[in-house]
């Protein structure tokens, strides 16, 4: 199973990709057991994602690692029922996945326990090539408080197409409306911009490329421009090394003199892993020189005549050497018509934040920095009204909507989808409108699948004192005061206590956004930034601690505010 001990935000895409791998891997033993022994050997994989209890179960004989819950009866019966050769999702899974695959729906399927059927997906293929980013992309909905975001990035575009080289960056937590930035200024981009044409090759090259990092591949030198590459030269992620190496002699030979064919056949084949010809590494410094060599030159005749657009997703994600060569290429906007956009989270410990230094430091006359701050309350508002129109939500549900989602664009969508996929708003009686249901606890609204492994992501990141810390602030509640902590922390953990430890916790987590300071006075007081985190750091407590550390807050607050304890509580 994905997700634990360690979680990571795209635990279900990683599980997918798992499965393909172990279907597409196993065509070859397939052949040689029906060789040798006349068996039609074959793999089934059913994936499923939810809330399981994890743990070792078992004796001091043996004991096993495991899940238990219905999350897994559910991917069990995914895979009892799917084809063989197939690998088959739920649909919690297909909502979190959908964007980066592509899928077969193949309806409903009887799962015991369950009242109704569970939509099944048979998975096909992922999808490299435009790929829909997390996040709002509904360029259908008004965008709401990123005026001044658009219009940078509008004046960007301006100064590209009128022939100079731009560098932009948008920079945001998760959720923060970077993808739909993008595809806003995709769409303007399209609608002034020359279209694609062929040229005297046959090969029609894009004037907008979107390339991206992903989290598992932050160790693969060059992952960024894999993608880039797959891209130009039209090839598939699952495309076999035989067809690659194909796809990428077509490519050269159409678009290089001949001299030049086996040296960038060369290079381009290792850096895909097919041969390491002529000693190719791609670590090594020959094999680097070459390649920045190939990619300058190509990004040169792509963009001499006509502007164009790269994309680059997800930076901090990337590899540095991914890193080290964007900043090279660079220096191409001094003379070419390129508009560099680099999206990235505010992580200033991966390598992927070295592109806002270089580029405010070494290229000031081309750089434009955008910074996402979270929608104010009045925005986050004016947005839950457009995802339900004509909605008269009561006050509470509604505050309950802007303190989980704390500003984010994208956990305000998925928290209002969380409520129509729970039944608590539901379609009106002309069909039209939403309506809140007359039986919904208007208290309760469950994190969302789709936020569950992007948040706990980030907690799992903590160290064990960073996470204890949090955890034990969780307990306390929503926002909590440092005395109150301080008690906490020397009761069960004294060593956090000690020399300054407790204030380092605190500092590291806001740093890390997680937590904020409230006020100093009357009391040092702390607040969690979302009330999703609180909750999630909260659940993660083992229940069998939950209530000594219950008492304990309460014996702390007792001691330390004997004359407020109606305040308090």
């Amino acid at each position: 199973f994905f997700g634990a001990p360690i979680s990571h935000e795209d635990d279900p895409q990683r599980a997918v990709l798992a499965g393909l791998d172990i279907v597409n891997g196993i065509a070859t033993y397939r052949k040689e057991v029906e060789r040798r022994w006349g068996i039609d050997f074959n793999v089934r994989v059913g994936i499923n994602t939810g809330l399981v209890v994890v743990g070792n179960v078992g004796s001091d004989l043996r004991t096993e690692y495991t899940a238990m819950g219905d999350a897994i009866n559910v991917a069990a019966r995914m895979e009892q029922t799917a084809q063989p050769g197939t690998v088959q999702i739920a649909e919690g899974t297909y909502r979190i996945i959908a964007s980066e695959f592509e899928v077969e729906k193949i309806g409903g399927i009887d799962v015991k326990g369950k009242s109704e059927p569970v939509t099944g997906y048979r998975v096909l293929k992922f999808v490299v090539t435009a790929r829909r980013l997390r996040g709002l992309t509904d360029t259908t909905l008004p965008l709401i408080g990123r005026v001044e975001a658009r219009r940078n990035l509008s004046a960007a575009i301006d100064r590209t197409l009128r022939g100079n080289g731009q560098i932009v960056t948008i920079i945001g937590e998760v959720g923060m409306g970077k993808s739909r930035l993008i595809a806003e200024m995709r769409a303007e981009w399209d609608s002034r911009a020359r279209p694609p044409v062929a040229d005297t090759t046959g090969y029609t090259l894009d004037r907008w490329y979107e390339t991206f990092s992903l989290s598992y591949e932050s160790t693969r030198p060059y992952g960024l421009f894999q993608n880039f590459l797959r891209q130009v030269l039209g090839a598939t992620h699952g495309e076999s090394p035989v067809a690659l190496q194909a796809t990428i002699a077509e490519f050269v030979a159409a678009m290089l003199p001949p001299e030049h064919h086996e040296y960038v056949q060369n290079t381009l084949a290792a850096l895909f892993g097919l041969t390491q010809a002529d000693g190719a590494s791609l670590d090594g410094e020959a094999f680097r020189k070459q390649f920045y060599e190939i990619i300058a030159s190509l990004l040169e005749v792509w963009a001499k005549d006509n502007p164009g657009v790269i994309v680059c997703d997800d930076l901090h994600w990337s590899d540095q050497a991914s890193i080290d060569l964007l900043v090279h290429l660079f220096q191409l906007t001094d003379r070419l018509p390129i508009l560099f956009v680099c999206a990235l989270r505010p992580d200033r410990d991966a390598p992927g934040w070295q592109i806002k230094i270089k580029a405010d430091a070494d290229f000031p006359h081309h750089y434009t920095e955008i910074q996402l701050a979270p929608l104010t309350q009045k925005q986050s508002i004016a947005l839950v009204n457009q995802l339900l129109p004509q909605v008269d939500l009561p006050e509470t549900v509604l505050e309950t909507i802007l303190a989980r989602a704390a500003g984010n664009p994208f956990f305000l969508e998925e928290v209002v989808r969380a409520l129509q996929d729970e039944g608590a708003i539901v379609p009106g009686h002309n069909g039209a409108n939403w309506m809140v249901s007359p039986d919904h606890n208007e208290k309760i609204v469950n994190i969302p699948d789709s936020l569950q492994s992007l948040l706990m992501a980030r907690i799992d990141r903590l160290d064990e004192a960073q996470r204890h810390t949090l955890q034990l602030a969780a307990l306390i509640g929503r926002s909590f005061y440092y005395r109150v902590l301080e008690v906490i922390v020397r009761d069960t953990s004294a060593g956090l206590a000690e020399g300054g430890q407790l204030d380092r916790q605190l500092s590291d987590l806001q740093r890390m956004n997680l937590i904020t300071l409230a006020a100093r006075l009357p009391e040092i007081e702390f607040i969690f930034r979302q009330a999703l985190v609180q909750e999630l750091a909260y659940s993660s407590i083992l229940r069998k601690n939950r209530r000594e550390y219950h008492e304990r807050v309460g014996k702390a607050i007792e001691a330390l505010f004997p004359n407020q304890l109606e305040e308090q509580a």
